[in-house]
């Protein structure tokens, strides 16, 4: 552009072309055919700058558009994940307060299901066909003040078979009535000291519950801490376990 208005400047001046001579129609006509001609090569390249320039325009505006569509998309996009993300939260709440209630749900099933299995054992065992004690259950009965007969039990069994270091396992009795069961069970102080002739010498006896799996890992625990704590006495009564620190110290039930 610079070197067209150098033309166009030398074309309307005559001094700087003529040496200072008074110009003719010829010279005026022949710098007029060339001005013009400048002129139009200026117009000629302007045109074409600015076609150049409108296209740029043109993509600029295409490319600004098409940013406007991408971040339209985006906040949708965003929009959606923020509404997804706050009923994800929702679900999740909602969610972990049914688990919170499903726990308490098993947690007082698995109470209710120890304490049904627990009940059953106070005078029930499943049924077995070993060596019947039945003679030794009355024995027995009879030492603490309690009067049976064989009608009375239902089953009687050693825990396990007689082994040279087990040679007199436990027996587990199952009474026909509850009145029976929890009349032996009630007077189990009495035995003491009692001993049976077994045929190879004299042992002791104890009557204790038949305790759930659960009922028999709570009363564990509880014996550990009673032998930690110094606490005097430990039992069971229809297979809940009960401690009591002292003579005359109130009796503390344990169910879990």
């Amino acid at each position: 552009m610079a070197e067209y208005c150098r033309r166009v400047i030398l074309l309307l001046n005559p001094k700087m072309t003529d040496g200072g001579r008074k110009p003719t129609i010829a010279s005026l006509s022949d710098k007029l055919e060339k001005l013009t001609e400048t002129i139009s090569l200026f117009q000629r390249d302007a045109a074409d700058k600015l076609s150049i320039l409108v296209n740029e325009i043109q993509e600029v505006r295409k490319s600004q558009e098409f940013l406007n569509e991408k971040y339209e998309e985006m906040k949708n996009e965003m929009s959606s994940i923020k509404q997804t993300n706050k009923e994800l939260q929702t679900e999740n709440k909602y969610l972990k307060e049914t688990l919170l209630g499903l726990e308490s749900q098993n947690e007082a099933l698995e109470l209710s299901v120890n304490e049904l299995e627990q009940y059953s054992r106070r005078s029930c065992i499943p049924y077995t066909k070993d060596e019947s004690m039945d003679e030794l259950i009355v024995e027995l009965a009879q030492k603490i003040g309690v009067n049976i007969c064989n009608s009375d039990i239902n089953i009687s069994h050693r825990l396990a078979h007689p082994t040279n270091t087990n040679p007199n396992p436990c027996i587990i009795a199952k009474f026909h009535s509850r009145k029976v069961r929890d009349a032996v069970f009630s007077n189990r102080k009495k035995l003491g000291c009692q001993q049976f002739k077994d045929g190879k010498g004299r042992s002791k006896y104890f009557i204790n519950e038949s305790l759930t799996k659960a009922n028999k890992e709570l009363f564990k625990t509880c014996f550990e801490f009673k032998k930690f704590q110094g606490y005097k006495y430990i039992w069971t009564n229809f297979g809940v376990t009960h401690l009591k620190e002292r003579d005359g110290s109130p009796i503390i039930i344990i169910k879990s």
